[in-house]
């Protein structure tokens, strides 16, 4: 048996909570207009409703050295659902996608760790790391949609081809 997993190119707009998703449809490229919270390939930067009730919890004893900063130890707790973080008190100069794991979290997170559910039950956790910051400038034409090829809005997962 061969298992595989297709994950598709896509550009964020996160003023306009907006994905641009690059799919086939008849051996042709198109995009397709996709409100970030919809766009189901993305679990960092689309908002996740079980964040909004997070309740963190931050220990300034523990900590450890993660991409060279020094991080501490965070827990937070909704429900049933308890994740350990660990984050950064440095301004990064951007916005971890791990912090939409949590609500309105002040500083820059580093590593969570989040149970991995299957339905209504945890069947382990996931660990994220963070393990490089890199300033590095790319060309303004990766941010642009290129015009030759045709959008269309909200089109399902089942109608979209990535190879």
């Amino acid at each position: 048996m061969t298992a595989s997993l297709a994950h598709p190119s896509y550009l964020i707009d996160r003023s306009k909570q907006m994905s641009y998703i690059y799919y086939y449809k008849d051996s042709l490229l198109r995009i397709s207009k996709t409100p970030l919270p919809q766009n189901q390939f993305e679990i960092f930067y689309r908002t996740n409703p079980n964040t909004q009730n997070r309740k963190a919890i931050i220990r300034q004893e523990d900590s450890v050295w993660i991409a060279g900063l020094r991080c501490f130890k965070g827990i937070a707790v909704h429900d049933i659902d308890t994740i350990t973080f660990y984050y950064s008190k440095n301004k990064l100069g951007l916005h971890s996608p791990l912090n939409n794991f949590l609500s309105d979290f002040p500083f820059e997170v580093m590593s969570i760790q989040v149970p991995a559910w299957n339905g209504t039950q945890a069947q382990g956790q996931v660990l994220f790391i963070i393990s490089a910051i890199t300033a590095t400038s790319i060309p303004d034409s990766l941010l642009k949609l290129p015009t030759s090829i045709p959008q269309d809005e909200n089109v399902p997962i089942k109608n979209m081809r990535f190879f």
